[in-house]
């Protein structure tokens, strides 16, 4: 058996192929969160377009209370 660190003909090829196993393990986290950062992303833009949306229902609610408090049989 060698020592750890020390490369012979007979390890090279077992490090080369942990290397690559290194190499695939490492693109596969990447693209796991690369697709985490798109969908924070996503759910960011969803947040954003929710609180748009509900400033619109509230100037709406705001004017249609406004409009129906002027009619002759308001209460």
């Amino acid at each position: 058996a060698g020592s750890a660190g020390v490369i012979t003909n007979n390890t090279w090829g077992s490090g080369c192929a942990f290397v690559k196993e290194t190499l695939n393990s490492l693109e596969q986290h990447t693209a796991y969160y690369g697709n985490q950062v798109n969908q924070d992303r996503a759910l960011a833009q969803t947040i954003l377009n929710f609180k748009e949306a509900l400033s619109t229902l509230g100037n709406d609610s705001k004017a249609i209370n406004s409009s129906i408090s002027h009619l002759p049989n308001a209460k």
